[in-house]
């Protein structure tokens, strides 16, 4: 079964943090710590919240916290 990516938007470097925090600590706190967001540059001047995964194939730096 494929994995599906994930990949949200964000105009600010802040906001795209606050929401990847939010969605990491509700995943640990319901035991699921294999989906862990990430916060990227984005392609149109602006941030993106991707997986793990996706941040790693990208080869970007990218930001990470619980």
């Amino acid at each position: 079964m494929k994995t599906q990516s994930y990949c949200k938007f964000f105009q600010t470097k802040n906001a795209a943090m606050q929401f990847m925090r939010l969605q990491n600590r509700a995943a640990a706190s319901a035991g699921n710590r294999r989906d862990v967001l990430c916060v990227t540059d984005g392609p149109s001047n602006n941030f993106a919240v991707v997986d793990l995964k996706t941040a790693i194939e990208l080869g970007n730096g990218y930001s990470w916290e619980a």
